[in-house]
């Protein structure tokens, strides 16, 4: 009887150790997934604000900055479906 009992409860603690092991590896994978988008936004944002700092008004290439804009918006649309799909697929769970 003892020795189920202790069978039971290393079956118990191993399980939960490869729940603890699954869950660190996917919170890397999303940790990962979400900061390629909030990196290039980020980038995209600290170029912006240099090209206007440092450019008179009358100087500014309005068209590269709306490029600039769309494809931060882009980014940011993209770490919106990415955030909404995590939490969709922890909600299953």
């Amino acid at each position: 009887m003892k020795r189920n009992i202790e069978s039971e409860k290393d079956k118990i603690i191993s399980e939960l150790n490869l729940e603890i092991k699954n869950r660190d590896e996917y919170l890397s994978k999303v940790s990962h997934d979400l900061k390629n988008p909030l990196t290039s936004i980020l980038l995209n944002l600290q170029l912006m604000l240099r090209k206007i700092k440092n450019t008179k008004p009358d100087k500014l290439d309005t068209n590269k900055l709306i490029e600039m804009l769309e494809l931060t918006n882009t980014q940011a649309n993209r770490l919106t479906e990415l955030i909404d799909d995590r939490l969709n697929f922890s909600k299953r769970k």
